[in-house]
């Protein structure tokens, strides 16, 4: 499990370092200037910063839901807003993808962008799949502090 989390690190890293490194550091390729001439990037502040917001406060509601079963109590509703946040993470990254001025094929910048948070928004989908089906045991109690460990996996 350690590798397996280790290199999604690994993974992801390299897809945003390439990212931030252009930013740090324009060639000439893009006319010095990122993101290149002509694209609109995503105003940070707006959706990027909400998404943000919700994907910390989902790891806060399912380390929560997590503790709860380690100590037997109650964790149906924490995780199900964790699958709730998880749904409307990725609505607003569709709707972000709709809405911003660039695609994947026009510059470098759209492909870095959408295959760098495209990668994470299927890691969000598998994992509210994941959650999902861990909800659907709790609330059939399944789920108890000694038959937890499909939660401890998802997570």
């Amino acid at each position: 499990m350690l590798l397996f989390i280790f290199s999604e690190i690994i993974f992801f890293f390299g897809f945003f370092w390439r990212f931030i490194n252009n930013r740090l550091n324009p060639d000439i390729t893009v006319g010095i200037l990122w993101p290149p001439y002509a694209v609109l990037a995503l105003n940070p502040v707006e959706v990027p910063l909400l998404n943000t917001i919700i994907l910390l406060s989902s790891g806060g509601r399912v380390t929560l839901a997590h503790h709860l079963v380690l100590k037997n109590g109650e964790a149906l509703p924490s995780l199900a807003l964790t699958v709730l946040l998880g749904v409307y993470f990725t609505s607003l990254q569709a709707l972000e993808y709709t809405g911003c001025g660039y695609s994947l094929a026009e510059s470098c910048f759209g492909r870095r962008f959408f295959v760098a948070t495209g990668f994470h928004g299927f890691h969000v989908i598998v994992g509210t799949a994941f959650l999902r089906v861990c909800l659907l045991r709790a609330s059939k109690a399944q789920t108890s502090i000694k038959h937890h460990v499909g939660l401890e996996i998802s997570i």
